[in-house]
């Protein structure tokens, strides 16, 4: 579901892991993972464990691609009545509003 917040991602830890690293994009370095990583844009996040030994697991990945920080557009925008002349409104005429929109609209509140 679209959303214009921050996405928190958890990463799973396997319990034989001394610890577990992750990465955001290609962003060479590694950091240890201690808390749930926050997204503000989306992106791919990148994980692995490592054990007490010092061996690398294979690297795991999840995209965030829910981020949306654009408003829509409405085109094709029309005010029409129930009034014989659809461009004129009166008291207890029908007012229509119709338009299209770039994406798909959630329900106001």
């Amino acid at each position: 579901m679209p959303t214009k917040e921050t996405v928190k991602v958890t990463v799973g830890c396997p319990g034989d892991a001394d610890y577990c690293e992750y990465r955001i994009e290609d962003d060479a370095s590694w950091t240890v993972y201690v808390q749930p990583i926050e997204m503000n844009e989306n992106g791919t996040i990148y994980a692995r464990a490592v054990d007490e030994a010092g061996n690398v697991s294979g690297i795991a990945e999840y995209t965030v691609d829910n981020i949306d920080h654009e408003p829509p557009t409405v085109f094709d925008v029309s005010i029409t009545s129930s009034n014989d002349n659809r461009e004129w409104a009166k008291v207890g005429d029908v007012i229509s509003l119709t338009f299209k929109a770039s994406e798909t609209l959630a329900p106001s509140s």
